[in-house]
């Protein structure tokens, strides 16, 4: 068998000592510790184990010699019945002493290796223990001259086989634990991208806030000149006629449509049996009756035969007169109304069309350009903020993660260590 690379290990053995002092150290250089420390420890592993694999050679050597002298060895039996049943027995156990007797430690000394070996050695034990335990009546009384060898070597191959045990489990903690420190300091280098990464987001919206305050500023500067300007004052004042004229308008359409209201119930009664077009004209009047003035001959005629019907009592009402009343006011009014509220809105047209149409557009541009980017700049306000929350939780994280890996170094290393991590 090959000699290990002891060479290698004598070295990182004897820098470990200098290396591993306390103090402060990187991300980098806790890792490059870690990986030591796990070289250290299979080293240290090997250098227990080797000692057991020379004494598991001289066993196997042991074992190979008996299961030799057992296959040459002439079995005398009174009853050749059974002669057939011990000499496969005998052959069994020879086959499985000889299969068995080629295990070594692999020539590259990784803990992996060192645990192959070792569930090697506890299957080989385990075998051994099958075959002869289902085999132990020939063998105690046909092989008693090899019984006493065989328990022997036995009993040898189980203690090595506890103690190479023992040794891979107390490895096994150790690097447990630094496995699962450097899972931790893994974590810690992701945590430590997220949170560059929110500190980038913060400082790029923090840029773009800089620059919609800036717009900001400049469009409430030109909205204030601009309302200072002769050109804004003029379009105010048209502006103020222009909602006076549509207060005129409104005022007589309410009119109109509380007129109307008074004789909702004559209008239902008079649309029984009527044609399609006055039944449409007859509904415009109860729900739309501001519209009226757009036609309003031709309302005025079917008011008027309305009218007419229930002064015959062809259309019976209570409040006869009250009614007619209602009837001749908007028989009177609606024509005066609807030149009134047609001559209102030529005004209001010719006022609209007085008015500069590029400036008409910085009245209305500008406020809504306010209102985007006041809109917008609340939406980043809310994006650092939320960011910003983000980064106190990297900070509680990370903190939280470097006491953890501390803590560990210092299981690992007996010794203080405390991360850098920038």
């Amino acid at each position: 068998m090959l000699s290990p690379p002891f060479n290698l290990f004598k070295r990182v053995l004897t820098n470990s000592d200098q290396d591993l002092q306390p103090g402060i150290v990187t991300i980098s250089e806790a890792t490059e510790l870690l990986n030591r420390k796990k070289e250290i420890l299979v080293a240290d592993l090997f250098s227990k184990i080797e000692p057991l694999e020379s004494k598991l050679e001289r066993v196997l050597s042991n074992l190979n010699r008996i299961a030799e002298n057992l296959s040459t060895q002439d079995i005398k039996v009174e009853d050749n019945n059974f002669k057939s049943l011990i000499e496969n027995s005998k052959k069994t156990l020879v086959n499985s002493i000889k299969r068995e007797s080629n295990l070594r430690l692999p020539e590259e000394q990784t803990f992996e290796g060192a645990k192959i070996f070792s569930d090697g050695l506890n299957s080989l034990l385990n075998r051994y223990g099958e075959v002869s335990g289902s085999h132990s009546k020939v063998i105690n009384e046909f092989l008693k001259k090899h019984t006493s060898k065989l328990k022997d070597e036995f009993k040898t191959l189980s203690k090595l086989q506890n103690e190479t045990t023992k040794q891979i489990t107390i490895c096994e903690e150790e690097i447990n634990l630094i496995s699962h420190c450097q899972e931790s300091i893994q974590k810690l280098e992701e945590q430590l991208k997220i949170k560059k990464m929110n500190e980038e987001t913060i400082s790029n919206l923090l840029h773009e806030k800089n620059e919609i305050e800036g717009q900001e500023t400049r469009l409430k500067e030109e909205l204030k000149k601009f309302k200072e300007s002769q050109e804004f004052l003029t379009i105010s004042k048209t502006i103020e006629k222009i909602e006076e004229e549509e207060t005129k308008k409104n005022f007589k359409t309410k009119s109109i449509s509380n007129m109307f209201s008074n004789i909702s119930r004559p209008l239902n009664k008079y649309s029984y049996g009527v044609s399609k077009d006055v039944q449409r004209r007859l509904e415009m009047m109860i729900s739309r009756p501001q519209t009226t003035v757009d036609h309003v001959n031709s309302y005025v005629s079917l008011l008027q035969s309305i009218k007419e019907e229930i002064r015959t009592g062809k259309i019976q009402i209570k409040d006869y007169d009250k009614t007619l009343s209602y009837f001749d006011q908007i028989i009177t009014l609606l024509p005066t109304y609807s030149i009134e509220i047609r001559e209102i809105e030529n005004h209001i047209e010719l006022l609209k069309n007085s008015i500069n149409i590029s400036t008409k557009k910085k009245i209305e541009e500008r406020p809504k350009g306010l209102s985007v980017l006041n809109a917008t700049l609340s939406n980043v306000n809310h994006l650092i903020d939320d960011t910003k929350e983000k980064s106190l939780q990297d900070v509680t994280i990370i903190g939280d993660s470097t006491n953890k890996i501390k803590n560990d170094l210092h299981e690992i290393f007996g010794r203080e260590y405390s991360l850098r991590l920038s």
